[in-house]
């Protein structure tokens, strides 16, 4: 109906369509572009504001939330509305990544760079309740803006620090993990061993001889050697090709230097 130029129509079917399946996220969005197209901005963020304040759970707000923001910001221009969106939303999720990096990219995005704001964003999404690999990530993060735009050198050197702190933090939580599996997985294996009955073996018959034995003895060149193949996977076809497990949080490494190369 849209594209034959009849918006009253397209409405009118997506609203029957909201009414009759209360809450789908597909049909509300249709119903938003169809309004943002006409270029009807006051319907379209009256629509973005029932659809939050309808939500069901915090996760499905900041769904609509960060793309009332990026609508803000984009569309509109307004860059402050979004973000207040935004910290609304951060009252009641908390623990949402990317409503934090929805904050840093409208502030990265503005004409001027505004380094303190930036700054306090960053800290805010370290010091959250989010775990503890996100955090890192932030901090990273706030590392790779202050080499890239700070004014201060005292101040990324202590950023740096608090990175490292984090870091070691988030390799001990790893290693304690690690070592509580294993020790569970002994344990498991240990009872299944004492709970296992043991089969005694069937002594062979006298005078009755292992056909298959017998077979193998006769026809030597029969055996099927598997030595040749394991040494293959083993060593010659897949010993080379080192399976290491990648950590996408060895942050310390790529910041290793920073340390000589401000002349401590």
């Amino acid at each position: 109906e849209e594209r034959q130029g009849n918006h009253s129509q397209a409405v009118e079917i997506l609203d029957r369509l909201e009414q009759q399946i209360e809450g789908l996220i597909m049909v509300n969005l249709r119903r938003i572009s169809l309004e943002r197209r006409k270029a009807n901005f006051e319907k379209t963020g009256e629509l973005y504001e029932g659809y939050i304040k309808k939500a069901e759970s915090p996760a499905v707000k900041s769904f609509y939330t960060i793309k009332y923001a990026r609508y803000l910001a984009k569309v509109l221009d307004n860059r402050d509305k979004a973000t207040e969106v935004l910290e609304e939303a951060l009252e009641t999720d908390k623990e949402n990544a990317k409503l934090y990096l929805q904050l840093l990219d409208l502030e990265y995005q503005r004409p001027t760079l505004n380094e303190p704001c930036l700054l306090k964003l960053f800290d805010k999404a370290i010091c959250s309740p989010l775990s503890l690999e996100h955090r890192v990530a932030f901090s990273q993060r706030r590392l790779e803006f202050l080499e890239d735009f700070g004014s201060n050198v005292s101040r990324l050197m202590d950023a740096y620090e608090e990175h490292q702190k984090l870091v070691r933090e988030l390799q001990t939580t790893k290693k304690r993990k690690a070592e509580s599996e294993q020790e569970e997985s002994a344990k498991k294996a240990k009872r299944e061993t004492t709970t296992t009955p043991v089969t005694p073996a069937t002594p062979a018959t006298n005078g009755t001889t292992d056909n298959s034995q017998s077979m193998m003895a006769a026809n030597p060149g029969q055996q099927h050697d598997h030595s040749g193949m394991s040494n293959y996977y083993n060593q010659g076809g897949w010993g080379g090709y080192n399976m290491q497990q990648h950590n996408p949080y060895s942050y310390h490494q790529g910041w290793g230097s920073y340390g000589n190369y401000y002349g401590q």
